[in-house]
């Protein structure tokens, strides 16, 4: 009898740790940081005091998810720059 009551509890404490929850909103980077994203660009940004771009990845489901942010290399090593008046990625030279 002690079995099927543990049994019971552990199957009821599993269903009740497993919840739902709505759907991932929009990914807005600007509210939660100081990047900027480069128009016509999927994922890339650029910190206005540095000029630096970076390369962020991220999906959610619910409440969890996965991604990285990452430097945007160029094919020198280095990363890229960006301009803000001519909206371009500018290699830096070693």
């Amino acid at each position: 009898m002690k079995r099927l009551v543990t049994i019971i509890l552990v199957f009821l404490l599993c269903i009740n740790l497993a919840g739902c929850a709505p759907e991932a909103g929009p990914k807005n980077y600007s509210q939660n940081t100081s990047l900027i994203k480069i128009e016509n660009k999927n994922d890339l940004y650029f910190d206005p005091d540095t000029k630096v771009v970076y390369f962020i990845f991220s999906e959610s489901l619910n409440y969890g998810g996965y991604g990285y942010m990452s430097p945007y290399y160029a094919a020198n090593g280095l990363p890229y720059l960006y301009d803000v008046n001519s909206h371009t990625l500018i290699e830096i030279e070693k």
